[in-house]
């Protein structure tokens, strides 16, 4: 496996994300900036409803 410099931080940045327990906000922030960024030119606002983590 061969690892670039970017993909290498990408994956250190989710560790430490995990690891101060702020993965559901993180998700959260993630989820909701994504569902702008697609659906930003329609006509109607989904509804999105708050990400809650099982297991």
């Amino acid at each position: 496996m061969h690892w670039t410099l970017p993909g290498a931080q990408a994956l250190l940045n989710l560790r430490c994300v995990a690891l101060n327990d702020e993965w559901e906000p993180f998700m959260n922030h993630h989820i909701q900036s994504e569902t702008v960024r697609l659906y930003a030119n329609l006509p109607f606002k989904p509804k999105s409803a708050p990400l809650h983590l099982v297991a």
